[in-house]
């Protein structure tokens, strides 16, 4: 076995909903990195984002899809070609969080890509002025 890598028969992973607050978005944003393990027991897996009570944006994987929503005025989707949660998978997202936009680079060993997300509102923006 490889140094400093476990090999571990993991068959459920889980959240405890545990929330993170941000602070002020201000014009240089934020950057948020999550890394993740799928279980290859699971099936479906949510982060959700929010402004106080609201959901701005929330990225759900499902089989080999990644969905963005409800922030843009269609949802995005990107395939990843690959079911995410057949050989628990490991995905780093970074995660640009602007007054203006969210860039998103989705990363693991057999996809990579990146998404800018614009508001619904035609540009304005997401947060308004604090």
């Amino acid at each position: 076995m490889p140094r400093g890598l476990v090999y571990k028969n993991c068959y459920t992973r889980f959240t405890n909903n545990t929330f993170h607050k941000l602070g002020t978005i201000t014009d240089k944003g934020k950057i948020v990195r999550f890394s993740l393990w799928t279980s290859n027991m699971g099936e479906y897996g949510r982060i959700s984002f929010y402004n106080y009570a609201v959901v701005f944006l929330e990225i759900e994987f499902i089989g080999q899809e990644i969905r963005f929503f409800p922030y843009m005025s269609e949802n995005e989707t990107g395939d990843v070609g690959t079911d995410l949660f057949a050989n628990s998978a490991e995905i780093d997202l970074t995660i640009r969080i602007s007054n203006y936009y969210i860039w998103i680079l989705f990363d693991n060993l057999l996809a990579k890509f990146i998404t800018k997300l614009w508001p619904i509102n035609g540009g304005k923006e997401i947060f308004g002025r604090i």
